[in-house]
């Protein structure tokens, strides 16, 4: 999963990048955070909803989206601004995720001819699994 999480990380940094001079611009804290949402953290997120979300791969998440917000909107290391202050209306990503993952889990629910349907909600029945060996 990782390896998925690391490809994701590098295209939203690169587009990060290349966004750099729309960054040093003085345009609006809410326009940056708008085109930052809508270009490299949809970027970041593409698929999310299928990984699986170990605490150590959320840090990362978290931190990597923290870095390139600090990023887009001008928030230098050494001026000292917290995680709380720069995320005022922007919610992390790891809040994001799960709120897809219920979205994508409420659409296979609605959807019982779809084959993810029958994998999440399966049922057990007599006579499945392997046949049991006789002693001869």
């Amino acid at each position: 999963m990782t390896s998925k999480f690391n490809v994701r990380n590098a295209k939203a940094w690169a587009a990060c990048h290349r966004l750099k001079k729309i960054w040093n611009t003085g345009l609006r804290r809410m326009c940056k955070i708008n085109l930052f949402r809508t270009t490299v953290e949809a970027i970041l997120l593409y698929g999310a909803e299928t990984w699986t979300l170990t605490s150590s791969l959320e840090r990362r998440l978290d931190g990597c989206h923290s870095n390139m917000l600090r990023m887009a909107l001008g928030v230098k290391w050494w001026d000292k601004v917290t995680n709380e202050e720069v995320y005022q209306s922007v919610p992390r990503p790891s809040e994001t995720v799960r709120e897809h993952r219920l979205r994508l889990a409420g659409h296979i629910q609605q959807h019982p001819e779809l084959t993810a349907h029958q994998l999440l909600f399966w049922e057990t029945g007599k006579g499945t699994g392997y046949p049991r060996k006789r002693k001869s």
